[in-house]
């Protein structure tokens, strides 16, 4: 759990621009090797609020489980929807010469087509959603 909400936090932080991790690494920098360079006060609220409803009993987290479970129905549909009507399949055929003349900053887009990062970028964005869905499911179930 604590490595999912690690995650989870993560992703959070990415959708605020970095800005809570900006803000803990120049308030609580950490210089230890193998650890965090910050305190993820998030994350360990997370876990905290989570074992805090587990410890409440089967029917609260039963009604824990049944909100993430409709929030992820909803978000796969909106994904569908949204790549039904934006979806465009001239995407999938790419040239690495419109790739990079579309693209407004400078960086590392790929080869273009189908897999712009050849097999190693499929089996990576494979293990992120795979870990993304076991670590949810293990929540939900806990």
């Amino acid at each position: 759990t604590a490595s999912v909400a690690r995650g989870f936090s993560g992703y959070v932080d990415g959708l605020a621009n970095n800005t809570i991790s900006d803000a803990l690494t120049e308030i609580l920098p950490i210089h230890v090797k193998h650890l965090s360079s910050y305190p993820d006060f998030f994350s360990f609220g997370l876990v905290i609020f989570l074992s805090v409803i587990l410890s409440l009993g089967v029917k609260e987290s039963s009604i824990l489980n049944s909100f993430c479970t409709g929030v992820t129905l909803v978000v796969v549909t909106y994904t569908i929807i949204a790549l039904a009507i934006k979806g465009d399949g001239h995407n999938w055929h790419l040239t690495p010469e419109e790739l990079n003349s579309t693209c407004q900053e400078k960086g590392d887009y790929g080869h273009g087509g189908f897999t712009p990062y050849n097999f190693a970028g499929v089996m990576q964005g494979a293990a992120t959603c795979f870990f993304g869905f076991v670590g949810f499911d293990c929540i939900a179930t806990a």
